[in-house]
């Protein structure tokens, strides 16, 4: 800080009086302050050690504190200098210090990359191989001092980079592809795709894995289990029915102990043959030659008929087995038989593990692309470790020493093959202590495709005998043409579907919407009085359904029929006579109800 005693040197002596009179040691800035205050330009020095008395001018003053603001900042400058010296310094340690990690870390990679059993390949985003370590290049039959190009060559050979660049190659998170290579291996290749901070592709990560010996593996165990079973089928046939004859009294007379025997020999014998014909079942569906006969099928009467033969297991169990279905369901494309089968695996499991007291529900949906059904229970949940592996083979849950059927664990993993077989899927939601929720969606099929399918199902049923095939349309004509309320008549038209299974009462019958305001029944009876007494109840629901729906005389109910052998045409071409009779008698129709 500037005091006065260092401008004396320079002040210049005056004996004149001054209005401000200040000590040496006095600051210039409060000097400056007190002479702004009197409003005067000259200060003197009051003090005897300099022999005479100096005055300073504001001037001498405000030139001393700016040279005293000069040195400050070259102070100031010269402290940023060195700051920036120390930090620049401290900056290159810190850099070097992580090129080194950086290095290290890349160096380790690189190393753990090369020694990779698996293969793997970075390529950019138009295919081209950028990086590839040494076992890629082995699975692709090159030599490890491939060139580059020589990789991406294998990879367009067999037909990857094509794949990859497609857009075809998978979801969002990449994709998965079986391929053999020129050398006869079974290949399998995994890639997920690189993308910047835009969300934009930048290539892909390409892992290759030799799983032709896996394959090898699996393959023999499968047609190793396949053989046994059919050896143990044979041998189980025989004992089973000598069982059955013996508990018939075919050989007479049977103690009460050895029938208690017997009748525990007869149980065990049938789980055994069902565990050799999930076996079987198993190796077809693994060696993807599992016959699936599809036929029309109603999905709620599949599912009812398949619970019937449970009630007594459930009874037996204590369990309330029951099953909700609100509204009507669209026949589908099905083997019946196997998905009767995974009906049954998911609800005998769902007993198993319910406690007594408990509930296993069924439910019934449908949904625009697809048919639901799921199988519900309040019993002991999964293990959320378990759950992803619930669907492969021979996993159970708990598997207890003792007596009593734990079951073989084949059970969902076959119900999961026969899903994957029909196109179907299967999804699980459970909560340990709080129960299991099993969905099974299965996909539709076109109308028209299920109509001519099951018409030439029951063709073949009616061959030789004197059975009539009926085909029945059902429609609302609406006046003008114009719908007005198109949610209304979807109403209608799913409440006459329903309302139509209390007469479709025969294995064989079938009904389904083909049309914006048409349904169409297919039947076999055995007489015209029958299909007549069918048709007249058809017409009944529907005026029935017309009047609460709309409660208006203006929208008109009209059947059309055809029947085979009478009407002269192929069976193919039933439900087409049925609609063209349907529009011959429409307009009439429409005039006398307008009369």
């Amino acid at each position: 800080m500037v005091r006065i005693a260092d401008l004396i040197p320079n002040a210049a002596p005056d004996g004149q009086a001054c209005e401000l009179m200040v000590s040496p040691d006095t600051p210039v800035r409060e000097a400056l302050s007190q002479m702004n205050e009197l409003g005067c330009s000259r200060i003197g020095i009051d003090s005897d050690a300099f022999g005479f008395r100096a005055v300073l001018t504001r001037e001498d003053l405000l030139t001393a504190l700016l040279e005293e603001l000069d040195k400050a900042q070259s102070a100031i400058c010269d402290l940023q200098r060195q700051i920036e010296v120390r930090l620049a310094e401290q900056l290159d340690q810190i850099q070097a210090s992580l090129r080194s990690i950086a290095e290290t870390d890349k160096a380790k990679l690189d190393v753990a990359v090369m020694n990779l059993s698996e293969g793997l390949m970075i390529l950019d985003k138009s295919g081209r191989v950028e990086s590839a370590n040494p076992a890629a290049r082995s699975l692709l039959g090159l030599p490890h001092t491939a060139i580059l190009d020589e990789t991406t060559a294998a990879l367009q050979r067999l037909g990857v980079t094509d794949l990859l660049i497609s857009g075809h190659s998978g979801s969002a998170e990449g994709g998965r592809l079986r391929v053999h290579s020129l050398q006869n291996r079974v290949l399998d290749l995994r890639w997920t795709p690189i993308r910047d901070g835009w969300d934009r592709s930048e290539g892909f990560v390409v892992l290759n894995q030799d799983i032709s010996d896996a394959i090898a593996a699996d393959k023999a165990k499968t047609e190793f289990l396949s053989a046994m079973s059919h050896e143990l089928r044979t041998p189980l046939t025989g004992i089973r029915n000598s069982i059955s004859n013996m508990l018939a009294g075919v050989v007479g007379k049977i103690p009460a102990k050895a029938m208690q025997y017997l009748s525990a020999m007869d149980a065990d014998g049938r789980r055994l043959t069902g565990l050799v014909n999930d076996l079987l079942d198993l190796a077809r569906l693994e060696a993807d030659n599992m016959p699936i006969c599809r036929r029309a099928v109603n999905l709620v009467d599949l599912i009812s008929d398949t619970l019937g033969g449970m009630s007594v297991q459930a009874k037996s169990r204590k369990v309330h087995l029951g099953f909700r279905m609100h509204q009507y369901v669209a026949p589908i494309l099905v083997d019946p038989e196997r998905i009767r089968q995974v009906i049954a695996n998911l609800v005998d499991n769902a007993l198993r593990f319910t406690p007594a007291f408990g509930s296993v529900s069924l439910r019934c949906w449908d949904e625009p692309e697809k048919v639901c059904f799921s199988v519900e229970d309040t019993g002991t949940g999964i293990p959320p470790e378990f759950q992803a592996v619930i669907f492969h083979k021979f996993s159970q849950l708990v598997r207890q020493a003792g007596p009593g059927y734990h079951g073989s664990g084949l059970g969902m993993a076959l119900c999961k093959g026969i899903l994957d077989a029909h196109g179907g899927t299967i999804t699980l939601d459970s909560r340990p202590d709080k129960g299991s929720s099993f969905v099974v969606s299965l996909p539709r099929s076109p109308a028209e495709t299920i109509v001519h399918k099951h018409l030439e199902d029951l063709a073949c049923r009616c061959h030789g005998s004197n059975d009539r095939l009926a085909v029945i349309t059902a429609a609302f004509q609406v006046p003008g043409g114009v719908i007005t309320n198109p949610d209304q008549l979807t109403e209608a038209i799913v409440a006459l579907l329903t309302e139509s299974q209390s007469v479709l009462t025969e294995p064989d019958d079938l009904a389904l919407r083909t049309g914006e305001t048409e349904i169409l029944i297919m039947t076999r009876r055995s007489s015209d009085n029958h299909l007549h007494i069918l048709r007249h109840k058809i017409e009944k629901i529907m005026a029935n359904s017309a009047r609460f729906h709309w409660n208006s005389s203006g929208f008109v109910p009209m059947l059309g029929m055809s029947v085979f052998p009478a009407d002269a045409c192929p069976v193919r071409e039933l439900d087409s006579l049925a609609r063209r009779r349907l529009a011959k008698i429409g307009p009439a129709v429409i005039r006398v109800k307008a009369q």
